[in-house]
C-alpha cells in the first residue's frame, strides 16, 4: 500500500467516514506522478489505463483530496488551456 492510501485509510478510520476507491485511486496516481497534473489530463490518463472513471469523479476526488490536505492545487489563470493543476503534497 502506498503511503497516500495509508494515509487516507487512516484519516478516514479516525473520522469514522467511508474510505472511498476512486479517491484512492486519483491519490495514488498522482503521488506516482509526482509533477502537477490538470484534471482533464488526469481524466484521460487514468482512461488510458482502462480505469473506470467519470470527469465528475475526478473532479470530487480532487475537492476531497484538496480539502482534507492530501493534495495541494496550483491555481490556473482563469483563461482556457489554463486549469488548476494538482499533485499530492510532498513528504
Amino acid at each position: 500500500m502506498s503511503r497516500i492510501a495509508t494515509e487516507i485509510r487512516t484519516f478516514c478510520k479516525v473520522r469514522g467516514v467511508r474510505c472511498p476507491a476512486k479517491k484512492l485511486m486519483v491519490a495514488e496516481f498522482l503521488q506516482k506522478r509526482k509533477e502537477y497534473i490538470c484534471a482533464g489530463n488526469l481524466y484521460l490518463a487514468l482512461r488510458n489505463s482502462n480505469v473506470k472513471i467519470s470527469y465528475a469523479a475526478i473532479y470530487e476526488s480532487l475537492t476531497w483530496l484538496t480539502i482534507n490536505g492530501f493534495v495541494e492545487c496550483l491555481a490556473g489563470k482563469g483563461s482556457i488551456g489554463n486549469e488548476n493543476r494538482f499533485r499530492v503534497k510532498p513528504k
